[in-house]
């Protein structure tokens, strides 16, 4: 999908708006320009505390 999107508006960045986490980032984010993040650094899912070990974790991911 992110390739049929960049094919339509080439030279667009693309922010993926939510399901990225720790399993997908890295493949996900070499085709996307960033993404809203969220749910994934939350102790105990959705509405959870920041975790900032799992920050740390998605971060190096990315950027790896």
């Amino acid at each position: 999908m992110i390739a049929s999107v960049q094919k339509a508006v080439p030279g667009l960045p693309i922010i993926l708006a939510g399901y990225t986490n720790h399993e997908n980032a890295a493949r996900l984010m070499t085709a996307a320009a960033g993404a809203f993040v969220g749910t994934c650094l939350e102790r105990g899912g959705w509405g959870g505390q920041i975790d900032v070990e799992r920050v740390k974790a998605y971060v190096g991911i990315v950027r790896g």
